[in-house]
């Protein structure tokens, strides 16, 4: 079963052509909670500079093969998001560049996307 074609991506690395998905900001996450990661210094400066509520939030983002796709990849981004005045602003962006990476690296660590399983 492949990722469906509506809100997917193609990207190409190391000449094998790959399709990623990315989903929908998860705000409720609690990410830095369970990793005790609070990061005091960033929570003071958006007080003190008035950016509004700072919530966790996790983004998924899946890649597989574009043709004949036996394994996908999950990858979990946990950021931020900021509730300023001018609405929810994410503090990492999902580019093709980022996507690219994630899958050398995953490749690197021996991913096989030819092959199923985890």
């Amino acid at each position: 079963m492949s990722l469906s074609k509506k809100g997917s991506r193609s990207i190409e690395v190391n000449g094998i052509k790959y399709h990623f998905k990315v989903s929908k900001v998860k705000k409720k996450s609690d990410w830095r909670k369970q990793s005790n990661e609070l990061d005091e210094t960033f929570m003071k400066y958006a007080s003190y500079y008035n950016l509004g509520n700072v919530r966790d939030a996790t983004i998924n983002v899946v890649i597989e093969l574009a043709s004949a796709p036996a394994s996908r990849m999950l990858v979990k981004i946990h950021t931020l998001i900021v509730d300023g005045f001018m609405g929810s602003e994410q503090i990492i962006s999902i580019t093709p560049k980022l996507v690219e990476q994630l899958t050398k690296n995953s490749l690197t660590d021996g991913w096989d996307p030819h092959k199923k399983g985890d």
